[in-house]
């Protein structure tokens, strides 16, 4: 039995509210059996092309925003600029403990923001495959008429 209607599916794909996006996609990866997992992945074939389109290029906006391996080297840069800075000023240690903190909250979110990475990828990759599934029939289907 599918709970969601595929223009609701649409309008959560589709709309700039990202609680919502969010939670669909870790509902579908989360979903326990596979047979419900099976009814999200039909309403999603159900997609028109245009809406698989925006909702790949949504799902890979978020995983490059999501993105902090590209920024690591520079935090690094920063925090080791701030600890010479801040260690001339107070005692080495202190700034030591400072700058790990600092650090330590900037890695914290990372972590917690990669999980929405890890989502928007599953996402891109599931409807990339419908993608790659409707051109194969669709080639298929013209093979046939051409017959």
């Amino acid at each position: 039995m599918i709970i969601i209607e595929i223009k609701d599916l649409e309008k959560i794909l589709l709309e700039q509210n990202f609680k919502l996006f969010y939670g669909f996609i870790k509902n579908l990866r989360e979903e326990p059996t596979l047979e419900k997992k099976n009814e999200k992945l039909y309403l999603l074939r159900q997609l028109e092309e245009e809406v698989i389109m925006f909702t790949i290029a949504k799902a890979e906006a978020i995983e490059s925003y999501y993105d902090h391996s590209k920024y690591f080297a520079a935090y690094v840069a920063i925090m080791v600029a701030f600890l010479l800075a801040f260690s001339k000023v107070v005692p080495s240690y202190v700034s030591f403990i400072v700058t790990a903190i600092i650090l330590l909250g900037i890695l914290y979110a990372a972590v917690i923001e990669k999980k929405r990475r890890v989502e928007a990828i599953y996402l891109k990759s599931l409807l990339n495959q419908i993608n790659i599934d409707k051109k194969n029939k669709y080639n298929e289907l013209e093979k046939k008429a051409a017959v």
